[in-house]
């Protein structure tokens, strides 16, 4: 029994076995990719802070030259190049002896080439006015260049109209605008209203009649023993009222009426 391992130690080993396996394939499968990503980043490098691969030349890297040969690469690395030169200086014969007539016609081409539009010569140039290039061997003129891109889109751009079809202010919501309208109805109301107070003000009241033209003398009434007056249709006798008005005498042609202490007197109408 002391020689023989039982079978359930053997089952135990069996279920640790397989999840180690498990891990340790896993773990492989995974590591060449996380080997082959790191090597991509560190081949790539930082693209901002080192010169461009394509403008590298393998031919004079290889001579012991410098890129100074290719004005493309004087131009990126270098120091601010003039705005536009008019021959390509010569190089000297230690430099080109490495470079193969192909190379030196392509420098030659590049060097040669016109501006880019806008009159972007060399770094830092951008924007500037370019002074016009000098004549060429044979008394051939150079074209001039344009100026500034900033000067010449001045001319074609034109300043944009604002013409709203509505006179009201954009800026106003509808509520604003109901309520500058109550507000002006309400001016105008009031306004008719304080005109018409005041036309009414204005107007002259009717003027009561005098009382001397309310009482009308219609005849005179003599009697032996008595004299009486018709006045307004009422036949009355001294002392008598008529309107508020009393009757202080009556004669024979005439009669005395006494009105707020003060007298007027009435005549009869002749026939």
């Amino acid at each position: 029994m002391t020689g023989k391992v039982p079978w359930k130690y053997w089952l135990l080993a069996g279920f640790l076995i397989v999840p180690v396996l498990l891990l340790w394939h896993w773990r492989r499968s995974l590591f060449p990719h996380a080997r082959e990503a790191a090597s991509r980043k560190a081949s790539s490098g930082d693209m901002f802070s080192k010169t461009s691969p394509m403008l590298i030349n393998s031919a004079s890297s290889s001579s012991g030259t410098a890129l100074a040969a290719s004005p493309a690469v004087a131009r990126t690395a270098g120091p601010e190049s003039p705005p536009h030169p008019t021959a390509a200086p010569a190089a000297p014969a230690g430099d080109n002896q490495g470079q193969s007539p192909a190379l030196a016609a392509a420098a030659k081409d590049v060097h040669l080439l016109p501006a880019a539009p806008g009159g972007r010569y060399a770094p830092g140039t951008a924007g500037q006015d370019v002074p016009p290039l000098p004549a060429a061997p044979g008394g051939v003129v150079a074209p001039s260049i344009s100026s500034s891109p900033a000067a010449a889109a001045a001319g074609n751009i034109q300043e944009p109209a604002y013409l709203p079809k509505i006179a009201r202010d954009p800026t106003l919501s509808p509520g604003d605008i109901q309520e500058m309208e109550r507000r002006r109805l309400m001016e105008k109301l009031a306004a008719s209203k304080g005109f018409v107070k005041k036309k009414v003000s204005k107007r002259v009241k009717p003027r009561e009649p005098r009382i001397e033209d309310r009482i009308v003398l219609m005849a005179i009434i003599e009697t032996p023993t008595s004299t009486r007056a018709i006045v307004n249709d009422r036949v009355v006798r001294e002392g008598d009222q008529v309107l508020g008005v009393r009757i202080s005498h009556i004669r024979s042609d005439r009669v005395v009426f006494r009105y707020k202490n003060k007298n007027f007197v009435k005549r009869v109408p002749r026939p």
